[in-house]
């Protein structure tokens, strides 16, 4: 079930590669939350980690904080590179940047909807 522009986002609990537990609810003070869902395994992911890793970097100081949900069954898919654990991952440097740049101005992003890209999620059964 897709979230619709404007919606809250849904509560998770999630493991972390550093073993802590994580939340919705523990992120509520950053400005701005960008949750990305995708998969270790994927060359669009792979291709996009330098980015993601040095936009964090860039805009950590100003209260953005970026969570990346591998989305993937990890039973069925473990055998794929780190896919049952998350690093920060892939969407186009321009767009988020010009997203965040907005988000922080609290004003709308020029583009609030974009396509994703990549390799598809592997559901569990």
């Amino acid at each position: 079930m897709a979230l619709q522009l404007g919606e809250s986002a849904r509560p998770f609990s999630l493991p972390g590669v550093d073993g802590k537990t994580y939340g919705l609810e523990g992120f509520a003070g950053k400005p701005v939350l960008v949750v990305i869902f995708s998969c270790n395994h994927c060359p669009y992911v792979q291709a996009y980690e330098d980015c993601l890793i040095g936009l964090q970097r860039d805009y950590g100081n100003r209260g953005v904080q970026l969570v990346a949900i591998n989305s993937n069954d990890d039973v069925r898919y473990t055998g794929k590179i780190d896919d049952n654990w998350q690093r920060p991952e892939a969407v186009t440097r321009r767009y988020l940047r010009d997203a965040v740049d907005a988000l922080l101005a609290q004003r709308e992003p020029a583009d609030p909807i974009t396509h994703a890209i990549g390799c598809t999620i592997k559901w569990a059964t």
